[in-house]
């Protein structure tokens, strides 16, 4: 990629990001996070490719464990979310209880 192809890329991930906004806006949302979380999915979409770009590609068993506590994570959220009531504060500990377990593996493993 080259530097003009990485700067279009950035202005049209702000572009798009501030579209889906107004479209969220305009829709309706039936969730207020709904707003926020799709404009952090997009804007967080730079650091994400300019990562992809530039790393070595080689997957460790910690780089793993990431990316599993992730999905988990998200299909947790979202399995929450379908079930159509109000999301609960305690319902979310769940996501730091993952935080925490990727915490003490990677502190074990430094150890």
């Amino acid at each position: 990629m080259t530097v003009v192809e990485l700067v279009l890329s950035a202005v049209a991930i702000v572009v798009a990001a501030a579209l889906f906004t107004n479209a969220v806006e305009i829709l309706g949302e039936r969730l207020a996070l709904g707003n926020i979380t799709g404009a952090m999915v997009f804007q967080s979409s730079v650091p994400v490719a300019l990562g992809l770009a530039f790393t070595s590609w080689r997957l460790d068993v910690l780089n793993i464990l990431a990316v599993a506590l992730a999905l988990a994570g998200g299909a947790y959220l979202y399995l929450l979310l379908r079930r159509n009531e109000p999301v609960e504060g305690e319902y979310l500990l769940v996501g730091g209880a993952l935080y925490v377990v990727f915490a003490a593996v990677v502190i074990f493993t430094i150890l």
